[in-house]
């Protein structure tokens, strides 16, 4: 009786210990009936978040209302389901739940104690919360809501802080909160400060809106404002200042019965007796738009031109090489001062070429729905990377199939099934789609052992006679596995077997090294094969796996970033220059131990004197989360990591840009402290 007591008032909160990686960022929030199929789209309907500064950091506490606008009415045991990111390098530490007029602090436990407990208690409909982590993204449960009510829950974490001078900044939760299918999405902000050392602070999006004073009725003193709809923005930024005394910052603070935690930070020119440098420097400027994604030049040039007009000084010199689409450039014919004219006009005149205009042009690919499960299964709103058409059943859609890049097919090994004479009449034709290198995506589970004839006939002996719910890893010696998660929890899983056939591929598979994706090359396109029965999915999770499943983030058919690097080193032998600076958004994922061996060779193969490598990944993540890899917690898209340890290597600076704001970027690749020189530049 006591242990049931117990669990009607718990909130679950639980982090992820198993695994430190990311999973593609998503912000997406629904509801639904766990008895029934389908997801609707979920609300907040108000939101307040409070922001305290506290060095280092800002502690942010979010205030939400989670309701359903009644659309299953009468039903009073539906599920919220909010998939989310918090700003880069933020930790969340605690989470409330109300129930009824009471409010319930979380525990935290290890994942699978948790997730069955939270699951236990949504079968017998008592009144939980969980919360899950994997890297940066984050999964939030609340369980029962009745339709047209709300439920209230309150989440604490904290969120660093990135510092310029005397100036701070920090990063709120507008990800998380633009998530929100509401028309508009207000938002209420609070800065509480302790300390009168803060001063004003400042939304950088709406820099005139002004925080009014106020006192709550603990006596506790805030600046408020509100925002009425944040949907226009790109993000949100609380800036502040804080008193740097003498040219540093000092605090310490006590958790009882914790050891004690201390802050310090420094402002260089203050602290140290620095000198400008003024020396003049050549810069190689090398632009890599090799990959499929984030190369909208609009959208580029403008964020580039800033960090190249903050790296560098008056006096230095610079010249531009751009690759992409199998080509390389010089856009710069000579060594150029550095002035707003000059690199405006090195870039317009790009801009307005032939090159760029090809570069601009990067055809998506479309998607052939051969039956309206396959479009239930693997298609999600807004799906802006892809075009598609939806047929009834695969014999109507066949005719189609010279058209298409991608093919996605479920009924006909179940629902609607097809005889012999058709089943050959779709081999011939997904033949001829596989020479001209496309990609058939189709679903198997225990109901299509004997019936399903397309991927039978691919692969022999395929069938599965075990279903599962657990955590799956990719398998980057797959054909495919690199572009999916390093681990997802998925709730149906068909375990599949096939015949000993060498040129089957496990794409997705459970601890144990058993398939629940695989896949086949044939010809020159890709036969891929799904066990994960996705109609129970939540709309984020069906995207998270239905990227990858379709092939909407492979890379680029053209890998230019290292012929971009070896042109600067080409440049270098014909005349030293001190400093590169390089930008690339290749999406081919180049592991560790690869990247590392290949810039320590290309470093050693210079002849002149090595210059420094600065280097920003243009990949953000924002249209489509390329193959990744996450190495002492950070992930790197594509590339990135090359591109990290080439910097590191030289003394430079790499940003990801799924991690750094572009003010934040400019700002950090114009400043670097050398201090055994005597001098900062």
């Amino acid at each position: 009786m006591k242990i049931k007591h117990i669990l009607q008032c718990i909130v679950i909160i639980i982090i992820l210990t198993c695994s430190l990686n990311i999973l593609f960022p998503i912000n997406n929030l629904s509801v639904r009936d766990p008895d029934n199929i389908g997801s609707k789209l979920g609300y907040i309907d108000r939101a307040t978040l409070i922001v305290e500064p506290r060095g280092g950091y800002t502690e942010q506490s979010l205030y939400l209302w989670y309701s359903d606008h009644n659309q299953f009415p009468g039903n009073d045991k539906i599920e919220v389901i909010h998939r989310f990111e918090l700003p880069q390098g933020s930790v969340v530490n605690d989470l409330w739940l109300w129930i009824g007029d009471s409010v319930m602090q979380a525990i935290m436990l290890d994942t699978w104690t948790a997730r069955a407990i939270y699951d236990s208690i949504v079968d017998v409909k008592l009144d939980p919360a969980f919360l899950s982590k994997n890297g940066n993204q984050y999964e939030l449960r609340i369980y029962p809501l009745e339709s047209g009510s709300f439920r209230r829950i309150k989440m604490n974490y904290i969120t660093p802080t990135k510092w310029r001078g005397r100036r701070a900044t920090t990063l709120l939760p507008y990800k998380f909160l633009n998530s929100n299918n509401t028309t508009s999405k207000p938002l209420e902000i609070l800065f509480r400060t302790h300390e009168n050392i803060w001063g004003e602070p400042v939304l950088l999006e709406e820099p005139d809106l002004t925080f009014t004073p106020l006192i709550d009725t603990l006596n506790y003193h805030f600046k408020y404002c509100a925002l009425g709809d944040i949907s226009p923005y790109e993000q949100l930024t609380l800036e502040f200042t804080t008193n740097f005394k003498d040219g540093y910052f000092f605090n310490g603070s006590q958790i009882k019965n914790e050891p004690s935690y201390f802050q310090l930070g420094l402002l260089p020119v203050d602290f140290f007796n620095l000198q400008t440098d003024t020396s003049s420097q050549k810069c190689a400027v090398g632009l890599d738009l090799s990959g499929n994604y984030n190369r909208n030049l609009d959208l580029l040039i403008p964020k580039i031109e800033d960090a190249l007009i903050s790296h560098l000084k008056k006096n230095d010199k610079f010249k531009i090489i751009v690759t992409g689409n199998g080509q390389l450039q010089h856009i710069t014919s000579d060594w150029t001062s550095p002035s707003f004219n000059n690199i405006h006009t090195a870039f317009n005149e790009f801009q307005l070429s032939d090159f760029a205009e090809e570069l601009n042009n990067n055809r998506i690919p479309h998607i052939l729905y051969c039956d309206g499960s396959a479009a239930g299964c693997w298609r999600w709103a807004s799906m802006d990377i892809a075009t598609w058409e939806k047929w009834d059943n695969i014999m109507q859609a066949r005719h189609r199939f010279k058209h298409v890049d991608i093919i996605a097919a479920y009924q006909h090994g179940y629902d609607n099934l097809i005889s012999q004479q058709e089943a050959e009449l779709v081999i011939a034709s997904l033949d001829s789609v596989f020479k001209r290198g496309g990609r058939f995506l189709t679903f198997y589970d225990y109901n299509r052992v004997g019936r399903e004839k397309l991927a039978s006939y691919y692969i022999p002996g395929l069938t599965t006679n075990k279903k599962i719910s657990g955590t799956l890893y990719r398998n980057l010696d797959g054909n495919i596995g690199e572009y999916f998660p390093e681990s997802v929890f998925h709730p149906q899983i068909n375990i599949l077997e096939y015949h000993n056939d060498p040129d089957v591929k496990i794409e997705l598979m459970d601890e144990d090294g058993k398939p629940a994706v695989i896949s086949k090359k044939i010809y020159e396109g890709l036969l891929v094969v799904s066990g994960l029965w996705a109609f129970g999915d939540d709309p984020a999770l069906r995207e998270l796996l239905g990227v990858p499943l379709l092939g909407l983030n492979q890379v680029s058919s053209h890998f230019q970033l290292t012929e971009l690097l070896e042109e600067v080193k080409t440049i270098s032998s014909t005349g030293t220059f001190s400093k590169s600076l390089i930008f690339s958004n290749s999406d081919s994922l180049i592991l560790q131990t690869d990247a590392e061996n290949w810039v320590d060779q290309y470093l050693s193969s210079f002849q002149a004197t090595t210059p420094v490598f600065n280097s920003i990944n243009l990949l953000d993540g924002t249209t489509i989360t390329p193959a990744y890899q996450t190495i002492n917690n950070v992930d790197y898209y594509g590339s990135g990591y090359l591109l990290k340890h080439l910097a590191d290597e030289t003394r430079g600076v790499h940003s990801e840009t799924h991690i750094n704001d572009w003010d934040f970027i400019s700002a950090l690749t114009s400043v670097r402290l050398i201090f055994e020189n005597g001098y900062v530049s």
